[in-house]
């Protein structure tokens, strides 16, 4: 079951009505799973991006939706385990044809390394380059070590 406890930002709308809470706050519900035919929708009550931006929960409740509608995720944080006061952040994208993959380190706490999990379909060439760094990493058996840098974030691009 997907929950979260998650700080409303604007625009806050309760949401109430037949349906699963997901996640909710003083005020009601914040996001609700709505049966809508054969499927459902999930119903967002506020913006929930600024004032949970640095929070491990709300990754952890995205990643969650987006596991639980049966959608891979083109990459994973396996190490270092999100916690209340800081995680890693990943950004999955592309520039012209090629894969590209944001890595944001935590700042608050010094993190050295992060070891991701790349879906089968994702950068499948087997070898990335850092931007930020220049370095080349290898990805082997889809998982990828990557070294913090001193902006505390690292841009993988498909070499």
């Amino acid at each position: 079951k997907v929950s979260a406890k998650l700080c409303p930002a604007l625009w806050l709308t309760p949401l109430a009505g037949p349906g699963t809470v997901l996640a909710e706050c003083a005020e009601g519900a914040l996001a609700m799973e709505v049966p809508v035919g054969k499927g459902r929708v999930l119903l967002i009550g506020t913006y929930l991006g600024e004032n949970n931006r640095d929070s491990a929960e709300l990754e952890r409740f995205a990643t969650a939706l987006v596991s639980g509608a049966g959608v891979e995720a083109p990459a994973s944080v396996l190490d270092p385990l999100p916690d209340k006061r800081n995680f890693v952040q990943l950004i999955a994208g592309r520039s012209d044809a090629k894969r590209v993959l944001f890595v944001f380190f935590p700042r608050e706490t010094r993190c050295d390394t992060a070891t991701l999990r790349l879906a089968p379909s994702y950068m499948e060439n087997g070898a990335l380059r850092d931007a930020v760094s220049g370095n080349m990493m290898e990805v082997s058996n889809g998982r990828v070590k990557v070294k913090n840098t001193d902006l505390a974030f690292s841009l993988l691009v498909e070499a």
